[in-house]
């Protein structure tokens, strides 16, 4: 009795003394963006939180998760173009060291703004527009590879004649949000004019070939690659796409490795990155071009941890270490094996219930999403995310998901990107 006694009392002087000294420690000070979705800077804000930096919360609401791990908020009105003054004006005479933001866009010219007039590590601002708007990233490429895009609302007459396949989607928008593929152009802007005709829209040629995500952080244009991820979507009716799987850090060859990095960092320097996170999807076609799909300069989303440790990268204490003036490429002491596999139908569904047990893998993750209209919003009932210990295990995995499916003339991937090792 008497030893449990003195147990409950070392804790208690230990939480007492904890407390104690975090109560009075002076915490450095930073400014964090976020948008009016929730949870779209949290991964950030909890990061911030754990290395000990007190958080002044910039977002349109007080009803983000966000919010419960800030000191302070600034209520902004992004549609206001007076926000950077006003948000200037409250934060002016505080000690601030950074100015961070979430995976939203829409604030990111702001923060770029807004860093700038404190004197701190700032976003340039021609990279911000480019990542709110997309048609700004064509004009900005150069020699840079460049598919073919057609502004919606300035060339109605040429998208009308155009004959090759395409995606229609927003100039502001993020990942599938609004995108539709079409068989050519006439059928996109029908559509278009179905839906209204207001929204800006770009329509961009269909580049088929092995889609990857390169993720990394820049400080003064110096450009590092963090994590690179093999993405495979899928059409799930005539006109929607929707995520299928993401195989992390995939086993390719070194040299198709090292052109996506290459390209990566021409087009960071073409667009105007300097500083901060940024994520670039692209295609590789069969015969080697690399062709760009979306980018922003901010955190990609929504799996940056899972990045972290598939990668052995903590993406994002690095991006903090950045924006603070600090940088610094810390490592992680171990790297996993990871697959993210998003269920479309019945047969995915069966097929993944009993995976441990077919297969060297195990269960880490999954989700089931409920209700009827789901699928048709987002293209996919469940995820599940799988480590398994060697990559081969799960491209075998990979391979027999994708003999499941009847219509076998969509290629599963290009067998000759992967090393010798994983085949």
């Amino acid at each position: 009795m008497l030893e449990k006694i003195i147990k409950l009392l070392k804790l208690f002087i230990f939480l007492f003394v904890y407390f104690f000294k975090n109560f009075f420690k002076k915490r450095e000070q930073v400014i964090l963006f976020a948008g009016a979705v929730s949870g779209s800077s949290f991964p950030i804000a909890r990061r911030l939180y754990k290395l000990g930096y007190s958080i002044v919360l910039v977002s349109p609401t007080k009803k983000l998760p966000e919010y419960f791990l800030s000191k302070s908020h600034i209520v902004a009105d992004y549609n206001d173009s007076n926000v950077v003054n006003d948000i200037y004006a409250q934060v002016c005479n505080m000690e601030l060291i950074g100015v961070l933001v979430g995976s939203g866009e829409q604030y990111l010219p702001f923060a770029s703004k807004l860093a700038q007039k404190l004197d701190l590590v700032s976003i340039d601002f021609e990279a911000a527009k480019a990542s709110t708007d997309k048609s700004y990233v064509v004009a900005k490429l150069g020699n840079v590879n460049n598919k073919r895009v057609i502004d919606v609302q300035t060339e109605t007459g040429k998208l009308k004649d155009c004959t090759y396949e395409g995606i229609l989607k927003p100039v502001d928008g993020a990942g599938n949000d609004g995108v539709v593929a079409f068989e050519n152009g006439l059928q996109a802007y029908e559509y278009w004019i179905k839906k209204g005709s207001t929204k800006h829209c770009i329509y961009e040629e269909w580049i088929k070939g092995d889609q990857f995500d390169l993720e990394g952080v820049s400080f003064n244009g110096r450009h590092s690659v963090y994590a690179i991820t093999l993405e495979k979507y899928k059409k799930y009716n005539i006109h929607r796409t929707s995520t299928h799987w993401f195989l992390f850090e995939p086993p390719i060859k070194e040299e198709i490795r090292q052109s996506l990095k290459v390209y990566a960092k021409k087009f960071l320097d073409a667009i105007g990155v300097t500083n901060g996170a940024w994520h670039i999807e692209m295609v590789r076609t069969k015969r080697g071009e690399i062709f760009w799909i979306d980018y922003a300069n901010r955190i990609g989303g929504s799996f940056e941890e899972v990045m972290e440790y598939s990668s052995g990268i903590p993406f994002m204490t690095n991006y903090i270490a950045c924006m603070v003036g600090k940088p610094e490429e810390m490592t992680l002491a171990e790297k996993k094996n990871v697959l993210r596999f998003y269920i479309q139908n019945k047969e995915e569904e069966d097929f993944f219930r009993d995976i441990s047990v077919k297969y060297n893998c195990q269960i880490f993750y999954c989700t089931f999403l409920k209700g009827d209209d789901v699928f048709d919003k987002i293209g996919f009932i469940a995820m599940y995310e799988i480590h398994a210990d060697s990559y081969k295990e799960l491209i075998s995995i990979l391979r027999d998901v994708h003999n499941l499916e009847s219509n076998q003339s969509v290629p599963f991937i290009t067998d000759s990107i992967f090393a010798e090792s994983v085949l």
